[in-house]
């Protein structure tokens, strides 16, 4: 698969408890592969066999930079993911990631998944080498990392 490490990072709206599901999917159908799946440090939901915990303070930077896919949100790690050029599975667990979401989809910078889709999306793209190498290209091209200051420029312009 190519896939020496997948992160799982779906956030404090993650009622339904879909990272847990994925990480221990993708640990039992990838037993090569290091699966790792970020908590919050008050989060006490079993861990799946197979699978690392991750708890942070301070960013993802590392941890998705490291990753060979990411199943993630589609808040704010989600872009994360996207400009480090990382292959993304995005879910919205919050309706406001809709239209993120959707959007990345459209730009085949990330695949929509939800609920019911999500462990078969993953487990496909961790076999198809080819279309990581495609969705991460894309990715990075979607989100050029740039925005912030593409936004104070506008704002400038009008002062």
């Amino acid at each position: 698969t190519s896939v020496d490490q997948a992160l799982v990072t779906t956030g404090a709206a993650d009622r339904a408890g879909i990272g847990p599901l994925v990480a221990g999917a993708l640990a039992r159908e990838l037993p090569e592969t290091k699966v790792r799946l970020v908590q919050d440090p008050w989060n006490h939901t079993p861990v799946p066999a197979g699978v690392e915990i991750v708890t942070v303070m301070e960013g993802l930077a590392v941890e998705l930079s490291e990753s060979d896919l990411v199943v993630t949100a589609g808040g704010v790690t989600m872009i994360e993911a996207m400009v480090l050029g990382r292959p993304t599975i995005s879910i919205a667990t919050a309706e406001n990631q809709c239209r993120a979401v959707t959007g990345a989809a459209l730009a085949n910078a990330t695949i929509e998944a939800d609920s019911s889709t999500v462990v078969h999306l993953a487990l496909a793209l961790a076999r198809d080498r080819t279309r990581r190498v495609n969705l991460a290209a894309a990715a990075r091209a979607y989100v050029d990392g740039h925005g912030a200051e593409r936004v104070a420029q506008e704002i400038d312009a009008l002062l």
